[in-house]
């Protein structure tokens, strides 16, 4: 299989193949909509194969071949990297971490409640902390929303 004609190599090939795509979709000689479902198909299938165990192991396993940290080949670098260290603090058995996550728990829940309450709001409404006892004028939150589409593979 002659890699080059299904993948860019380099920078400008990467930028060609984007100019190609982007013409697809403005030039009027094809759907914009079957160009995006198309290249939404690509974005999946790129993804998956990427996140793919056994394809990882073989790209290292090929990286492994250098000696040198970042590699240069076919108009791109390749670095090895240590993956950042991950903790999972939840079988410690440390009482004062378990409170401490209980109460972002909790405080979290407060939060996603009086947002709940902050959206009812239309205009202003004067209401009074119950903490402090103040009087204060609450204005409705900005709501910003696009729009925009999903698809989905059937």
């Amino acid at each position: 299989m002659e890699l080059q004609l299904f993948m860019p190599q380099g920078k400008a090939a990467k930028q060609e193949l984007e100019q190609k795509i982007k013409n697809m979709y403005l030039s009027g000689d094809v759907d914009p909509l079957q160009v995006e479902i198309g290249v939404k198909g690509v974005e999946e299938a790129v993804k998956a194969i990427r996140k793919d165990y056994e394809v990882r192991d073989a790209v290292m396993s090929a990286l492994s071949m250098y000696n040198e940290k970042t590699v240069e080949l076919i108009g791109a670098q390749v670095t090895k990297k240590n993956m950042p260290a991950r903790y999972d603090f939840s079988g410690c058995g440390d009482p004062q971490y378990d409170r401490l996550n209980e109460q972002m728990q909790r405080l979290k829940e407060q939060l996603k409640d009086r947002e709940n309450f902050l959206k009812t709001i239309k205009g202003t409404e004067v209401i009074t902390d119950k903490e402090t006892g103040e009087t204060v004028e609450v204005r409705e939150p900005v709501k910003t929303q696009g729009e925009t589409y999903a698809i989905k593979f059937i």
